[in-house]
């Protein structure tokens, strides 16, 4: 860090004492503590506490000056912005020194500082009776620029040997531009500036500040080795904070290697005048981590410094290969704090048996990149990645990188890649919340932490929460660290026709990076596989291209060989095969909401089954279940992003906990169950939609809890099953029986009824034979079929006495044809003795034609 020497601009304030002059323009006025005089008022301004030009005078100077008397063993500094390019018509001159106020005066003598001219250069003069003598000539081009910001300091010491310097870029790092004897005046009553301006456009483009006259300011802060620069296997810069005495920086001596063991065969002081060459005759060692110590430098006052050691590493590179450098912490929420900094970081591992340079690597999660700075990591180093804002708060807990674009880390799932600079993908990592396999944790505070880091393919699997008490274990091994090695191949979860001639086949895990062999495909019917490639970074999706279209509505298999998941592991046999077809899109009621749970137990969830009523393979990919109120959709939630393909005559049930649903229901097939969101679905009444990628409902299903047999005291935990893929009315939902568990997730319905209708002009009643509250053959479908809507019906059920015992539809209008339903329920909602009985069935129309039918229905029990 450059020392910054300029005495009382901690809290400038404008003052004249002691012979001594500092001005900030803190005040914003220059006409008191002290006093500028200008030659005109209208020339001079102060703006943003600095002093500025304010003169629109072409082709002359202007000038403004304040007293001072310092003239030996003094030091003079000033801030100085020209925002032009200088000229030998466009510069400025700042007196140090000057005997009269008014500068340019034939009968002046002192001494001067100009800034530009032909040569845009910043040299010392001296001004005695109208002639200019450089004392100084400093180096050319200086200002030869639209903005220079320039800070000047000049030394005249007891001798009267002057020193010039410049940093240009308005800091302390000075140049010294050159040096001179002069003792040619020893008084002075004034400290002035002037302008010479060529044209308008140079109108208030001068500005100056943090004035200083007095005292020569003796450094006493020793120089400080602040980097040791490896160039070669047996050379190194050393970098110090401030100008060296060449003498001390060149002593061999000074510098050693592992206490002492090695010392430089050269030492040389570099042009700069800030570091060192050292060269060595004895190489480094590669990938070992070495010591050099540094004492006996001095700075060019004079000050020395205080021994230091500092660690430095020389290694060979060797090419990046994919998993050298792994994730192994993720702390994308967290909020609640437990007992690390309130900021997102990463956690990076050499895993690899030599040092890498991470210079120029990136981090990525698709929307924003992170950038390493230059970072040697050793082998088994954990190092944590954070914004470089956070850095400081992670450094009690680690070693810390800190990236000025970290990517934000999104709390439910994000993907993240890191690359080299050659953009080789060394790891990539794509994490959900359900990795953190606990609830609680899944609402912050704590990290995701990788288990075995030998098996960094594991994904998923290979991950969990972290079990530490601080929330996370940043910068060494994690909580959960044990050995778990992927010992089984991948599975081929399924294969989705996209197009035609695209087919992507998704896998349960990370597949090895490697160019993909077109014969690992058959297919049957036979198509030829033309290309195969990765479909993203995260390596389970494969994407082929066919040589012909395939045909709709018919199935296909597809076989795997020869492939392998990241860690070597073929694809298991018994996952190697899948059939798919080729997917179009589904119409109205071919996909049908097939059963409802809106009611579970208190330890169970809700869930809503569809089936695939139609010869269609239909894609569910953006698909969703919503409500429907008075027409319009609600509440709507996507069941999948990615492709998800339902078969033809096949049942889906959709949940959004697939343990709990299987737990309730044993009996459910649970290759059938998919975790999605859900609309809301209140426990009394309601309603679910299915709707289609294009918005358009498909089917939809408005219930409530009366649609429940009567003969159930409590519904908790009872799912609505239709009757009938073909009807929509509301006879046609019934409770699951008791005899299935009360609901059938994802497999045929209990009350499923073959789609027995009655021929024309008459009814069926299907069963004949029916055992209420059993959960087997519980209920009969009374069929009806006529040759025009329109009837109007009276059903009734009655003994063998003639006696009412059930009112099933009272003058309701028919369609062509449908079903009504009896459960063996009596008038009062009891439950019909054992016996015969007679479904009266009587149809009447406008043009009175009347049809009267009587069936005979059974209730038995065991």
């Amino acid at each position: 860090m450059n020392k910054i020497i300029i005495i009382g601009f901690l809290a400038f304030q404008s003052i004249a004492t002691q012979a001594q002059l500092a001005e900030s323009f803190e005040d914003g006025d220059y006409t008191s503590n002290p006093t500028w005089t200008p030659d005109d008022a209208d020339n001079w301004t102060i703006q943003s506490n600095q002093l500025q030009s304010n003169s629109s005078n072409v082709g002359a100077s202007f000038q403004i000056s304040t007293a001072s008397s310092r003239a030996l063993n003094a030091q003079w500094e000033f801030l100085i912005n020209l925002q032009f390019n200088t000229s030998g018509l466009n510069y400025v001159d700042v007196y140090l020194t000057s005997e009269l106020s008014t500068l340019t005066s034939s009968s002046n003598k002192g001494y001067f500082v100009r800034i530009g001219e032909a040569d845009d250069d910043i040299s010392l003069y001296k001004a005695n009776l109208g002639s200019q003598t450089i004392l100084i000539d400093g180096a050319n081009g200086i200002t030869n620029h639209s903005n220079n910001l320039l800070r000047i300091k000049v030394i005249r010491d007891v001798a009267n040997n002057w020193t010039l310097e410049r940093d240009d870029t308005g800091g302390t790092d000075y140049f010294l531009e050159g040096t001179a004897t002069d003792n040619s005046f020893t008084a002075s009553n004034y400290f002035g500036i002037r302008i010479l301006q060529s044209t308008v456009s140079f109108h208030t483009k001068h500005f100056f500040d943090e004035v200083y006259v007095g005292d020569i300011v003796i450094e006493s802060v020793p120089p400080v080795l602040e980097s040791v620069q490896v160039v070669s296997g047996n050379s190194m810069n050393l970098i110090f904070s401030e100008k060296l005495e060449v003498g001390s920086a060149q002593i061999k001596t000074n510098y050693s290697i592992n206490n002492g063991v090695e010392m430089p065969e050269n030492a040389l002081l570099q042009p700069d005048g800030k570091s060192v060459a050292l060269t060595f005759s004895k190489g480094f060692p590669d990938g070992i981590p070495s010591i050099l110590s540094a004492t006996g430098v001095k700075d060019l006052v004079g000050n020395e410094m205080l021994p230091i050691t500092k660690s430095f590493l020389f290694f060979i590179p060797v090419p990046d290969k994919n998993k050298d450098i792994i994730l192994t912490e993720v702390f994308a929420d967290p909020s609640p704090k437990l007992g690390l900094p309130e900021k997102e970081f990463l956690e990076i591992l050499n895993r690899s048996s030599h040092p890498i340079d991470v210079a120029g690597w990136q981090l990525s999660d698709g929307s924003s990149t992170g950038v390493f700075p230059a970072q040697v990591i050793l082998p088994n180093e954990y190092w944590i990645v954070t914004s470089s804002s956070n850095a400081s708060e992670f450094l009690p807990f680690g070693k810390v990188i800190g990236l000025t674009n970290f990517p934000t880390l999104n709390n439910s799932g994000d993907m993240l890649t890191l690359k080299n600079p050659s953009a080789v993908t060394i790891d990539s990592l794509t994490y959900s919340l359900s990795w953190y396999r606990d609830a609680d944790k899944e609402e912050g505070g704590w990290s995701l932490e990788l288990i075995d880091p030998s098996n960094p393919c594991g994904e998923e699997d290979n991950w969990n929460s972290s079990e530490d008490e601080k929330g996370g274990t940043p910068g060494k091994q994690n909580s959960i660290f044990a050995n778990k090695p992927d010992l089984t191949g991948p599975k081929l979860l399924s294969v989705t026709a996209i197009t035609p001639k695209q087919l992507v086949l998704k896998f349960d895990e990370k597949l090895k990076k490697e160019v993909i062999s077109l014969t690992s495909f058959s297919l049957l019917p036979s198509i030829d596989v033309l290309t195969a490639s990765f479909k993203n970074i995260d390596l389970k999706e494969i994407q082929l291209g066919l040589s012909e279209d395939m045909k709709t509505r018919q199935s296909y298999s597809l076989a795997i060989d020869n492939l392998s998941d990241c860690n070597g592991n073929l694809v298991q046999d018994e996952f190697r095969k899948l059939d798919f077809a080729l997917p179009e899109k589904a119409d109205s009621l071919e996909i049908i909401v097939n059963e409802l749970l809106f009611n579970p137990r208190p330890n169970g969830v809700d869930f809503v089954e569809v089936y695939n009523n139609s010869p269609k393979y239909v894609n569910l990919k953006n698909w969703k279940l919503a409500n429907l109120e008075g027409g319009v959709v609600k509440n709507a939630e996507t069941i999948s992003l990615d492709n998800f393909i339902i078969a033809p005559q096949s049942y889906m049930a959709f949940t959004e906990d697939v343990f709990l649903l299987k737990n309730n229901y044993p009996q459910g097939q649970e290759k059938f169950f998919f975790k999605t969101d859900l609309p809301s679905l209140p426990d009394d009444e309601g309603s679910i939609a299915l709707v289609d990628d294009q918005g358009k409902v498909i089917d939809f299903f408005v219930y409530n809890n009366d649609m429940h047999s009567e003969l159930i005291k409590d519904d908790e935990g009872i799912s609505l099953e239709r009757i009938s893929f073909s009807d929509g009315s509301d006879q046609n939902w019934k409770s699951a029986s008791s005899a299935s568990g009360f609901a059938t997730p994802g497999y045929v319905n209990s009350n499923l009824r073959p789609e027995s209708v009655a021929a024309e002009g008459t009814i069926n009643v299907v069963p004949e034979i029916i055992t209420p509250g059993l959960g087997i053959q519980d209920f009969a479908k009374i069929n009806y079929a006529f040759e025009q809507p329109g009837y109007v019906a009276n059903i009734k059920i009655v003994d063998q006495q003639g006696r009412l015992i059930k009112t099933i539809a009272n003058n309701e209008t028919l369609g062509f044809e449908g079903f009504y339903r009896w459960d063996g329920e009596q008038e009062d909602g009891s439950k019909s003795r054992a016996g015969y009985y007679i479904v009266w069935f009587e149809a009447f129309n406008v043009d009175g034609s009347v049809k009267t039918f009587r069936k005979r229905i059974v209730v038995a029990t065991r």
